[in-house]
């Protein structure tokens, strides 16, 4: 098989997920992003692995508590905070390419059960683009379902 052959399915899933979530790209941070992201300030600096470890998500003096432990989700908003300040669409590239990562994982699983790469394409685009990922990519407090769909 050519190298293109090998990556057509990955591009293929690529151009999709790009075409479908690209209107999400427009929107600032939403419902729980403001208290989970926007007005969390322990995401604004870097901290122990410890510290993630312990750390409630989205906990500051003035929102509260919020009931949330979900350490990966935290460094996850640091990192990005890093890199994108607190631009919504920013972290919302993030989820998408969080997303891919876990369609080309499954991509890749299927294509080792069916052993046939355009059953996995399609039932890894049927993943991908299904109405229910919507929520996960383009609203950023959802990032906690990509992570557990990733490990």
């Amino acid at each position: 098989m050519t190298k293109t052959g090998r990556l057509f399915p990955y591009l293929i899933i690529c151009l999709l997920n790009l075409i479908v979530y690209l209107p999400s790209f427009s929107g600032d941070f939403i419902l729980d992003d403001l208290p989970l992201i926007k007005n969390n300030t322990y995401i604004r600096e870097w901290h122990s692995i410890g510290s993630y470890l312990f750390q409630e998500d989205g906990y500051n003096s003035e929102v509260g508590h919020t009931g949330y432990y979900r350490p990966l989700v935290n460094l996850s908003y640091t990192m990005d905070y890093k890199i994108w300040g607190l631009i919504g669409p920013g972290f919302r590239v993030t989820n998408l390419m969080l997303h891919l990562f876990a369609c080309f994982a499954l991509f890749i699983f299927y294509e080792q059960i069916f052993t046939k790469r355009d059953i996995a394409l399609w039932l890894a685009l049927i993943f991908s683009l299904h109405p229910i990922a919507t929520e996960t990519v383009s609203w950023v407090a959802s990032r906690n379902n990509i992570l557990v769909t990733l490990f």
